[in-house]
């Protein structure tokens, strides 16, 4: 029976050798195969960038007197800008704070009044994750912008908060594209000189397609 025991063991030495070596080395493949799963998920988006932008300006606000409601107010058009920023990442994460800026003038005629807005700056804290070439981001913020009634009233500063959300593409390395939508909750006092008591409040929205670069 021992030599039975013994000349078996022998027999099947090998085999188990082959199974043993064959678990070993499942650990290491596993690992790289997630290495590699893990490098290409993640693209580099920090450091500075900056770029323009195009799309729609939409102005909707109520007027009052003395707290008193007066009438909507709207103000829109095509929108022109830039923007800048700097974004730090850890892993997908991307956060940073960027400053844009709208031209306009948006203008509409009320009745005998023209009503005008121009020059918003949004500034911006910015919190993403990044899916391959994509980031995908939130934000919230600050905004003001110029306000005026008339060619002959003075112009007034509109301000509020911000927020929004956005989606950029890494087209190449230092390129990409993307598109915006900005939401502003603004309010202000028409000049006090022309328009005593008067004031305003309401949303401001835009959405914009953007290029940047990176540097």
């Amino acid at each position: 029976m021992k030599t039975f025991i013994s000349c078996l063991a022998l027999t099947l030495a090998p085999f188990g050798g082959g199974f043993a070596y064959a678990g070993a080395a499942e650990t290491p493949v596993t690992s790289v195969g997630s290495a590699v799963v893990s490098t290409v998920s993640v693209t580099d988006w920090s450091g500075f960038y900056a770029g323009v932008s195009y799309g729609f300006v939409q102005d909707s606000m109520a007027s009052y007197q003395n707290g008193a409601f007066g009438g909507n107010l709207f103000v829109g058009g095509d929108s022109f800008g830039g923007f800048a920023g700097y974004n730090f990442q850890r892993a997908n994460f991307v956060y940073g704070a960027e400053l844009g800026y709208t031209a306009g003038p948006f203008a509409t005629r009320e009745g005998f009044h023209t009503l005008t807005t121009q020059d918003y700056l949004d500034l911006k804290l910015r919190l993403g994750y990044s899916m391959g070439k994509v980031l995908f981001y939130g934000f919230a913020g600050y905004s003001t912008a110029t306000f005026y009634e008339d060619s002959v009233a003075p112009a007034t500063t509109i301000d509020g908060l911000n927020y929004g959300v956005g989606v950029d593409y890494q087209i190449t390395e230092r390129i990409f594209a993307g598109v915006e939508y900005v939401a502003r909750d603004l309010s202000g006092e028409f000049d006090q000189t022309d328009f005593p008591n008067w004031t305003f409040e309401g949303p401001s929205s835009s959405v914009n397609l953007r290029v940047g670069f990176s540097f």
